[in-house]
C-alpha cells in the first residue's frame, strides 16, 4: 500500500530507527508497555504479592532484552494491521484465498514484521485442549495437513511482498518502505519479533489479571485468563532464548 500517497502519513508515527531522536516502532511499543505493565503492577490486590513480584520481574527482564536490540530491528515501515491473525480472516467458500481482514481497530504506522510475527504466534501456542482458550498449533504435526509450516508462511509473505512492489518502483520513497521483505533477514529477526508479540500479550494478560483482582473483570472467564500469565511468561522467554537476535553479543538476563 502506498501509504504516503493515500494520507496516512499520520496514521500512527513514524520512525526510520536511524537515531536515538527517531526510535523505531517497537522501541516506542517498549517504552509504552512498560508503563502500563508497571501501573498494573502496582493496582494489583488480592494476589499473592511474591507471585505478582516475579511475573513483573520476569516481564521486566523479558523487555530489557528487547530494548537492546529494538534499535538495530530491520523495522521495515509501512500500514500496519496490528492484530493481524487467522482468526481476523474471511475465506473465500470454494477457493484456498483470503477475501477480507477484520477487526482494523488498533492499525498505525509501523513495523511490518510484527503483523508477520503476530500471525505466527500459533506455532507456538498449543491446542485447545491443553486449556489456553484458544487453539494453536504448537503441538500438532504439520507433515500431510496441508496446512503451512512458520517457514512456508515467512517465505509466502516475503514473496508476496515483494510481487506487490513490482512495477510500483516509482512510488517508493526513501524510507524501510521501498525495500523488499528478505526472507533470511524475517527468520532471522523471528525470534524477537515473536518475543515481543508475546511479550505485549503477557503485559494484555497482565492486565486481565489486574482488574479480575479489583472484582471489575469485564469477563466471566477473566480469572482463567489471569492464569495463563506465568505460562505465557515462560513461553516468552523461552522463544527469546531459542530464537535470539542475529549476531548477539549482548548477555542475556533471562
Amino acid at each position: 500500500v502506498p501509504w504516503w500517497l493515500i494520507g496516512l502519513e499520520k496514521h500512527g508515527g513514524r520512525a526510520s530507527g536511524k537515531d536515538k531522536t527517531n526510535p523505531t516502532y517497537i522501541e516506542r511499543q517498549l517504552q509504552r508497555l512498560l508503563q502500563i505493565t508497571s501501573k498494573q503492577s502496582q493496582l494489583m490486590k488480592g494476589s499473592d504479592k511474591h507471585d505478582v513480584k516475579k511475573v513483573e520481574k520476569s516481564i521486566r527482564q523479558i523487555a530489557q532484552v528487547l530494548s537492546q536490540h529494538a534499535s538495530q530491528c530491520p523495522n521495515p515501515f509501512g500500514l500496519l494491521h496490528g492484530d493481524f491473525k487467522i482468526d481476523n480472516l474471511i475465506f473465500h467458500p470454494t477457493e484456498p484465498r483470503v477475501i477480507a481482514v477484520l477487526d482494523w481497530e488498533l492499525s498505525t504506522m509501523g513495523d511490518g514484521y510484527c503483523d508477520l510475527a503476530n500471525f505466527c504466534m500459533m506455532y507456538f501456542m498449543p491446542s485447545i485442549e491443553k486449556g489456553w482458550g484458544v487453539a494453536g498449533l504448537g503441538d500438532i504435526k504439520l507433515e500431510g495437513t496441508g496446512i503451512l509450516t512458520r517457514p512456508e508462511v515467512v517465505s509466502s509473505y516475503c514473496q508476496y511482498h515483494d510481487k506487490a512492489r513490482q512495477g510500483n518502483e516509482h512510488l517508493t520513497t526513501r524510507t524501510n518502505a521501498s525495500r523488499a521483505a528478505d526472507y533470511n533477514e524475517a527468520m532471522a529477526w523471528a525470534g524477537f519479533y515473536l518475543s515481543f508479540l508475546f511479550f505485549k500479550n503477557c503485559v494484555i494478560v497482565q492486565g486481565v489479571a489486574q482488574r479480575a483482582s479489583i472484582g471489575v473483570a469485564s469477563s466471566a472467564a477473566a480469572s482463567k485468563v489471569a492464569s495463563l500469565l506465568p505460562e505465557m511468561v515462560r513461553l516468552t522467554k523461552h522463544i527469546l532464548k531459542e530464537f535470539p537476535p542475529p549476531k548477539s553479543q549482548l548477555k542475556s538476563n533471562l
